[in-house]
This record gives C-alpha cells, sequence and structure tokens, in this order.
C-alpha cells in the first residue's frame, strides 16, 4: 500500500529530494490510498474547545495553506507566517479570565511542535466564521519558542513559560463571543501537543509566577512516585492532579512544608495537571506518566 499525502496518486511513491520518506520501486502495481488533512484546518471546520480538559493535536497532516489564510491576514494579523494551521473555537458562558495552556507532546519527545498560538474572535450573535465578523485578538508563547511576539490583550502573566516545553497564557474572555484560536509552528514546524483552556482562580488564590521556578515535580516523566521539591519557603496546603478530562484523580488537604512524595502508580498513561496551592497563591505543573 502505498500512502499519499498530496492528493496525486500519479506520483505516489517518489519524494523531492531531501525529503525522508519510504519510496517503493513499482508504486504503480500497489493501491494508493490519500491521506485527508484533518477537519480542523481552516477556521470553518475549528473543534470546540471544553473548559478545564486538555486535547491532543498533531499539524503534521495539515495543509501548507488555505483559502482563508488571506482573511486572517487581513485582519491585522501580524505573527508568524501561517503553515501549518489547526483551529479550535471556545465560546464562554461567563466573562472571565482564563489560562490557556499550549504544551508539547507527551514525553517532549521529537515530534512535538515548536509553536505558538494566534486568537481571533466573533461577537456575540455573529453566529460565523467569516472574516467580515472577526476581530484579531493577538499571538501567544507556544512550546520551545521564545521568540513569539507579544498579544494585543497582554497581561502580566501572557508568556509565563513554566518550562520549555509548557507555556500558560492569561486571556480575558467576553461572554458569548465565540474565540478561535490557530495552532502553528514556528517557520514552518509541525508535529504533537497539547492544548486546553482552563479555570482561573482569581483572588487570594491566583496563580504566583514567581513559585513556578521555586517548586517543581521529579521525576518527569514518571511512572511510580512524583516528589513535589518545594524551595519557596512558603507551605503548600492543597494539592489536586487532574487528568486530560478535567477529572480530580488525587487531591490532599495536608500541609506541605519541604518535599511530598506522591504514589501515581495506579493512574492511566497520558498528561496530568498537578495544582499546588500554598499560602502565596498557586502553581500548575504538567507531567507526564508512563504506566
Amino acid at each position: 500500500i502505498v500512502f499519499d499525502s498530496d492528493g496525486d496518486c500519479t506520483n505516489a511513491g517518489t519524494t523531492a529530494a531531501g525529503v525522508p520518506t519510504v519510496v517503493l520501486l513499482n508504486p504503480s502495481t500497489y493501491p494508493c490510498i490519500v491521506i485527508t488533512g484533518p477537519v480542523n484546518d481552516s477556521i470553518c471546520g475549528a473543534l470546540p474547545l471544553t473548559l478545564n480538559t486538555l486535547i491532543s493535536g498533531d499539524n503534521t497532516d495539515a495543509a501548507v495553506s488555505d483559502a482563508d489564510d488571506a482573511n486572517i491576514l487581513a485582519l491585522g494579523y501580524t505573527c508568524f507566517t501561517l503553515n501549518n494551521t489547526l483551529w479550535y473555537s471556545y465560546t464562554p458562558a461567563t466573562s472571565d479570565t482564563v489560562e490557556v495552556v499550549f504544551g508539547s507532546a507527551p514525553f517532549a519527545d521529537p515530534t512535538s511542535i515548536a509553536g505558538w498560538f494566534g486568537v481571533v474572535s466573533a461577537p456575540t450573535g455573529a453566529g460565523s466564521c467569516s472574516s467580515g465578523a472577526l476581530a484579531y485578538e493577538g499571538c501567544y508563547y507556544g512550546p520551545f519558542n521564545a521568540t513569539a511576539s507579544g498579544s494585543a490583550t497582554a497581561d502580566p502573566y501572557d508568556g509565563i513559560i513554566p518550562t520549555a516545553d509548557t507555556t500558560i497564557n492569561h486571556i480575558f474572555l467576553t461572554a458569548g463571543n465565540t474565540y478561535y484560536f490557530l495552532i502553528d509552528g514556528v517557520a514552518g514546524d509541525f508535529g504533537e501537543f497539547t492544548f486546553g483552556i482552563r479555570s482561573l482562580v482569581t483572588g487570594v488564590n491566583e496563580i504566583n509566577a514567581a513559585l513556578d521556578s521555586k517548586i517543581t515535580l521529579f521525576p518527569n516523566p514518571a511512572s511510580d512516585m512524583i516528589t513535589i521539591n518545594n524551595l519557596s519557603g512558603a507551605k503548600i496546603t492543597n494539592v489536586t492532579i487532574t487528568n486530560a478530562l478535567g477529572q480530580s484523580v488525587y487531591n490532599s488537604q495536608n500541609t506541605i512544608s519541604l518535599n511530598e512524595k506522591i504514589n501515581v502508580s495506579t493512574f492511566n498513561s497520558g498528561v496530568y495537571s498537578v495544582k499546588i496551592q500554598t499560602e502565596q497563591g498557586i502553581t500548575v505543573k504538567n507531567i507526564v506518566l508512563q504506566n
């Protein structure tokens, strides 16, 4: 079987110089299967996001360009050149600041994307993904990317990079508006990623960026036990671990001063979010379990 990604079965089994692939000597004697692109390759095919749920994606088979690119650029889009874009959408029920998490593939392997994401919005009642109803919001940092520009709606947390392979951005979303999130690789890069929107608790329980470097988790990836190493000087009052579906799988109300070991051997493999609450605020970490 010959798998063809450009939609042209007449050249199946051939490749341009320098492009790694499997080339068969007699591809015409085998059936050719055209690989179709992902359904969310354009803005009008955007897949809906669910609050507090991280999704996994891969823009490897996304088209290098599509008919919507010119419309997005016309909105005033000034980030990186549009390449292998994927789209997701979210319509908040209430106006609030949310936490947008953009991470690498599980295990941060070589298939991970070096990326960024852009945001455009459609007002309440527009009911359209067409350019006439859209407004450009900004672009934000992604995993393995320290060069993305800031955002038109930047706040003090814009571009937080807890680790090289995960970025967190805080974005204010207006109730009823539909927000379209464009995922892309830097300079045409492609690969696997995780992405999602999480609730952000404000006030006395606000996320404290200063804690990110002072509270660490290891090992990562993990399979048996994880250790929370706390060098912040603040007592940890609560630890909550949630899976990719937003379901809580662990919750501890114990007060922790320095180090805490947590048994994760019974958890399924995947990416988990670890929310660590202290006397000085909250920090959120992603950890990969290989069980």
